[in-house]
């Protein structure tokens, strides 16, 4: 979760709606000296799209916070209504409390309408946002409370697969391969010069 809040209007660098939340959680994140390649979404949602659906990459290994405490053992413990841990460490590696902009219920689907998301992330005034408590454990956590967007709220930011994290990611969402990142996923084993049959099998093996 970010140290700094922000106003329901997350346009920041040129980037506005939920993108300009995700370029927040990067240019945080690089302030805070984590590599300028690492990649960051936001955890928001609006009325056309939903964190869960393509926004966010979809892991069976734990979500951790950076002082390594477990926060859910997959994606789907992470959306299952309660957290082993709260999200409330901060870039800095700080404890932080309050409230966190989300428009996305304990799913992970959105909540519906522009009340629910300060009209796309776009507006400071005149409109609401569905915010979540930073120290909750249950499903509060990204489901509480409807924020007027005039209000200073916190993110929170969800690393993302990128080559050079030493986690081979090949799961929803991310494709990372011995293909496209040696770095990670190690060396690809040499091709077999032909494809092989088995005997009582119905299919030939493809080589990679």
């Amino acid at each position: 979760v970010t140290k700094d809040t922000f106003k329901g209007n997350l346009t920041f660098n040129g980037k506005s709606g939920y993108f300009g939340g995700d370029e927040i959680c990067r240019a945080k994140a690089i302030a805070a000296g984590m590599p300028a390649s690492s990649k960051w979404v936001a955890w928001l949602s609006d009325s056309n799209h939903n964190i869960g659906n393509g926004r966010m990459y979809q892991t069976g290994l734990p979500y951790k916070t950076l002082d390594g405490k477990i926060v859910a053992k997959s994606w789907n413990d992470l959306i299952d209504g309660s957290l082993a841990n709260p999200i409330n460490i901060n870039e800095f590696n700080q404890v932080v409390t309050g409230s966190a902009w989300t428009g996305t219920l304990a799913n992970a689907n959105s909540a519906l309408g522009v009340q629910n998301n300060c009209n796309y992330w776009s507006a400071s005034g005149g409109y609401s946002g569905l915010s979540g408590n930073s120290s909750s454990i249950t499903g509060r956590w990204t489901n509480e409370v409807l924020s007027t967007c005039r209000a200073q709220l916190h993110l929170y930011c969800f690393e993302q697969p990128w080559c050079g994290n030493r986690i081979c990611e090949s799961e929803r969402y991310a494709y990372e391969t011995c293909s496209n990142c040696r770095t990670d996923c190690g060396v690809c084993p040499p091709k077999s010069p032909m494809p092989t049959c088995f005997v009582g099998d119905t299919k030939i093996s493809t080589p990679f």
